[in-house]
């Protein structure tokens, strides 16, 4: 069984990656080397991702402040989960998000990032 795991250097990623690969083959992916979407090798890199059978995407910039920092919080989750559907791949997607989308008085460009990517993911 393949699993990839986005986020990988952060503190989720590198726990499930250190854990995970006792018994399965990982493959980690770096967002920051992430193409800009409507590139030719955006698609190319989404390939790389959906090669798996399991994506568990920890992935996330804490101080955002990018567009491409904000894409990778807030849209990226649902490109990628669009994309499997797209390809009519098998994959279970495990998308880990923040404590803070449960917290509604946070007003901080992060939790507004990731509470956008639940609602764009959610169903």
């Amino acid at each position: 069984m393949k699993i990839c795991i986005l986020g990988y250097s952060g503190f989720l990623g590198s726990h499930l990656s250190n854990y995970l690969s006792k018994k399965f083959t990982i493959k980690k992916i770096d967002l920051r080397k992430l193409p800009q979407k409507n590139s030719d090798g955006f698609d190319k890199f989404l390939d790389e991702i959906v090669y798996s059978n399991i994506i568990i995407n920890c992935a996330a910039s804490t101080r955002p402040n990018s567009a491409n920092d904000f894409f990778i919080n807030q849209d990226f989750p649902h490109f990628l989960q669009t994309y499997i559907k797209k390809k009519r791949k098998k994959i279970i997607l495990i998308h880990i998000s923040s404590i803070n989308v449960l917290i509604r008085d946070r007003k901080d460009p992060y939790t507004i990032s990731k509470i956008a990517a639940e609602k764009k993911i959610k169903g």
